[in-house]
């Protein structure tokens, strides 16, 4: 990502919870024959292009609102996914905290 142009912001850990599932290792099952770890977070690379910072257009608007600015801020989230098969995504975040952490309003984000 750096050598197309992105800088690295940082990363945010996102514990998904109690929707993270209960899947087991059941070949394993309380053995050290092949323990397995189950996933219960996932990385999310957060990048910039070009510049850290953005300029405000005069006729935009922050969408994000004192709490959930302070929520969204820190590097780790606490949320159960979405339905995978609903997003259709393996990792199904709630993608409008990053967009409302990043964006003005009116904007189209694509």
């Amino acid at each position: 990502m750096l050598e197309i142009g992105y800088l690295m912001r940082g990363e945010i850990i996102w514990h998904k919870g109690a929707g993270a599932g209960v899947s087991m290792a059941w070949g394993s099952w309380q053995s050290a024959a092949n323990p397995v770890l189950r996933d219960t977070h996932e990385y999310i690379l957060v990048f910039s292009k070009g510049s850290f910072s953005r300029k405000k257009p005069d006729d935009k608007e922050d969408t994000i609102a004192r709490e959930q600015f302070m929520e969204w801020t820190k590097s780790v989230w606490i949320m159960n996914p979405e339905s995978a098969k609903k997003v259709g995504h393996p990792a199904p975040f709630r993608l409008s905290c990053l967009i409302g952490l990043s964006s003005y309003t009116p904007s189209k984000v694509t």
